[in-house]
This record gives C-alpha cells, sequence and structure tokens, in this order.
C-alpha cells in the first residue's frame, strides 16, 4: 500500500481546499491510464495485482474525479516533519541543512556569480511569475564567452512547488563546481568542456506558496507548498504535447520553451520528489507502444545513475521500479511531460529523476542525499561529453551550415539532432 494514508476521521470539504492528493485502489492498468488521462497520477505502487495510486486534484479537478464515484482516502499532505529548518541568511546555509527562504536563495545566486565572475553568470528566465518570483539559471563555465562552441546541459529542479529535495541539491552543486574547479579533477574538465545551466527551482509560487520564509508546516491537509503554481496548474501535465497543436502556457511554461528555444541542449534533466528512481522517455507511451529511438542508451546511462546512488547512498536508496530505472510510459502514461516536450520538439536527450521519497525531508537529511547523488549528478553532465561532435560545413566555401543529423534506419519521432552556427 502506500505510504500515509490516514482515517477519513475530521475531513475537511474537499471544496474547500486549493488542492489535494488522495489514494485509490484500483484493479487494472486500463484503470490507471484512464485516470491518468484525466488526472495528475503522483505515485504507483503495483502489488498483488492492483494497483494502489496516489492522485493529485486541483480545485478544478474535484467534480470531475468525484462524478466517477471511486472510493478514495485523502493522502496526508503536511510536511512529515512539520516546518522545516528555514535558512534566513546566507551563512545559515553552509552546512547545507537547511532549506533557504526566496530572500537567502535570490542572495545566494547572486553571491555565485559576484564571488565567481569569470566561472558564473545567472540568467533570468523568468523576471516575474504571478505572484512575482523570479525563475533564475546560473550559466557555469570557466569561458562563459565561448560557450556555443561546446556542447550545452540543463538541469533544473521543482516543477513540483512541493518536491523540494532537488532544489537544495541544485544549489549545493552550483556551490560545489564554483569552489572546487582549482581543486577537482573532474569540476574542472567539466567546466572546461560543457556549458553548464542550472535552474534550482521551476516553480517558486508552488515552493513559497504560503510564505517566502518557510516550507511544510501548514495544517493537515494543507501545507505550506503547492504541486501546482499560482493558477493551480501541474506544470508537468501541460508542456506542448507530442504531435498536438500549440495553445496558450502558464508563465513558467512559456519561459521554459522560450529559454530551450534559444539554447542547444544536448541532455537535460529535472529532479523530482515523491519517489527514487531514473525515468525516462517517452512519458506519453510504453515501450511497446513506441520505444524511444536511443532505448538501449537510456537504459545504460539510467543504469550508471542508479548504480552509483547504490554505491554512494544508503541501503535502499535509489531502488524503485527495476532497481532504480523504468520507461515513463511503463510506469505510468502521462501527456504534457517536460520530459517529452524537451526530447521531442528540442531534439534534446531530457529525463526525469526522481530523487527522494520524501518530497520534504527533514534539514537534517540533505547531506546525506548530496552524499548519495554527488557522483551520479556530476558523472551524468560528463556523459554529454561523449559521442560525434565537430562542425559541419559547406563542401564549396567551407562555411559551417546547420543541418540536421542523423542515424539512418535508427532515428525516429524527431530523436534526430541538428549542427547550429555559433
Amino acid at each position: 500500500m502506500l505510504g500515509g494514508l490516514y482515517a477519513q476521521q475530521d475531513q475537511p470539504d474537499i471544496f474547500d481546499l486549493p488542492e489535494v492528493y488522495v489514494d485509490v485502489t484500483l484493479q487494472s492498468q486500463a484503470q490507471l491510464q484512464q485516470l491518468a488521462h484525466q488526472f495528475s497520477v503522483d505515485k504507483v505502487i503495483k502489488t498483488d495485482g492492483d494497483f494502489h495510486v496516489r492522485l493529485w486534484l486541483g480545485s478544478r479537478d474535484y467534480q470531475s474525479f468525484l462524478n466517477l464515484g471511486i472510493p478514495y482516502v485523502f493522502s496526508y499532505r503536511g510536511a512529515k516533519y512539520g516546518e522545516l529548518s528555514m535558512a534566513t541568511t546566507y551563512e545559515q546555509m553552509s552546512s547545507w541543512n537547511k532549506y533557504p527562504t526566496y530572500s537567502v536563495y535570490c542572495a545566494m545566486m547572486d553571491t555565485f556569480q559576484t564571488r565567481f565572475p569569470s566561472l558564473c553568470k545567472v540568467d533570468t528566465i523568468l523576471a516575474a511569475t504571478p505572484n512575482n518570483h523570479s525563475l533564475f539559471a546560473c550559466h557555469l563555465g570557466s569561458n562563459l564567452d565561448l560557450s556555443e562552441q561546446r556542447p550545452q546541459f540543463f538541469y533544473t529542479s521543482t516543477m513540483h512547488g512541493d518536491e523540494q529535495t532537488g532544489f537544495v541539491m541544485m544549489l549545493r552543486l552550483i556551490d560545489y563546481m564554483l569552489n572546487n574547479y582549482y581543486t577537482d579533477a573532474q569540476v574542472r574538465n567539466i567546466m572546461d568542456n560543457v556549458d553548464l545551466w542550472i535552474c534550482p527551482v521551476e516553480n517558486p509560487d508552488g515552493m513559497y506558496a504560503r510564505s517566502d520564509d518557510s516550507m511544510g508546516g501548514g495544517t493537515y491537509w494543507n501545507p505550506g507548498s503547492t504541486r501546482a503554481n499560482a493558477n493551480g496548474v501541474d506544470l508537468n501535465r501541460h508542456y506542448p504535447e507530442v504531435g498536438q497543436p500549440a495553445k496558450n502556457y502558464e508563465p513558467e511554461i512559456q519561459a521554459m520553451i522560450d529559454f530551450a528555444s534559444l539554447h542547444h541542449f544536448v541532455m537535460s534533466a529535472n529532479f523530482h520528489g515523491g519517489a527514487e528512481l531514473y525515468n525516462f522517455p517517452w512519458d506519453s507511451w510504453t515501450v511497446s507502444q513506441n520505444p524511444h529511438a536511443d532505448l538501449e542508451w537510456w537504459w545504460m546511462q539510467g543504469r550508471v545513475f542508479a548504480d552509483t546512488c547504490h554505491k554512494y547512498g544508503s541501503s535502499g536508496y535509489f531502488t524503485e521500479e527495476n532497481n532504480g530505472v523504468t520507461p515513463g510510459g511503463d510506469w505510468y502514461v502521462i501527456d504534457g511531460s517536460r520530459q517529452d516536450y524537451m526530447n521531442y520538439y528540442q531534439h534534446c536527450r531530457e529525463v526525469t529523476i526522481e530523487i527522494s521519497e520524501d518530497k520534504s525531508p527533514s534539514g537534517s537529511q540533505l547531506p546525506q542525499f548530496w552524499t548519495s547523488l554527488k557522483h551520479s549528478l556530476l558523472n551524468y553532465v560528463e556523459e554529454c561529453l561523449n559521442g560525434f561532435n565537430g562542425t559541419v560545413t559547406d563542401s564549396i566555401t567551407g562555411e559551417p551550415l546547420e543541418a540536421q543529423v542523423y542515424i539512418q534506419n535508427h532515428d525516429m519521432n524527431f530523436s534526430e539532432v541538428y549542427s547550429y552556427l555559433p
């Protein structure tokens, strides 16, 4: 069964809450997929032929869900550890066992580029969200002026505002890269040869939903952070869908689309919580329906990432689904994921990585997550240095060209890539 089920005593009216998680038990994969196309599935555990499913429902979903008449139990939404320990100054982040307030987060990003101007520049992806937060990305490298001559890699986290482990992991990764450039050979290799971008939080409105100075806590059913953005939308279900016409997108999504379109990311990953596994494309199809052209490569990269977590992590860490690795659609099919958008429309190799069973672990646990993940995070960036590289040129003039690059009888469904003019 899913953890965190609580008796339906003293439960509020569902319509009084901005969003809820509910747990249901289904008897077939077909039932699961029907629900997944209507609502946001957050977690699936398969036992003895049953599917124990946690659904996220935004307020606009309530009546449609209740009309189905499916028995459900509210999932407890408060942070397991209550009010999370917050850093109210930059210095309080030095032990990496707290979560930064929004002002401290902004100060950290500014300090990174101030202290390391030759290695770091902060870009603003979105100046102001509906609740007046900003989306930032740290641009890291030893020569940022020559960045377009290097493979570009993108790490992001926390598009679901209540999944906060990756937020701190990305801040710590930035800090580690900058402070260890001259002493760590692997860091130096990455900084010298990869154009690296890191966005610690894609949904600050959800993460700081209750207050810019707090996470967790809140009430029993309505904690301090929300999965959705300020408009009540699950961002990981509303990216452009494969093969569907464009529409009006949430500000955070449109900003990410614009940002990705300005760059040429070879690989990327976005970090979530609620499970511990490496989830690779496609989300929109199962492998039997439509295997990704690079299916074997995805399995290999996922296995390396997970096995490295097993080596450095605590016992039992990162072992869900196939010992930590799964095709997205084989877990459960969803539409509108960022992962599928980046792979299909941006010709990138993006993966979704769930890094913590508890979405909001206590601050005291954050250093262990770093120990478990650090080597996997660094190794994964280095992977974009492998494979073919070079410049496509005009056979007559010798000038560089923009060209489609593909492997005959291999690439399909937009898995080809493109050269670009620096």
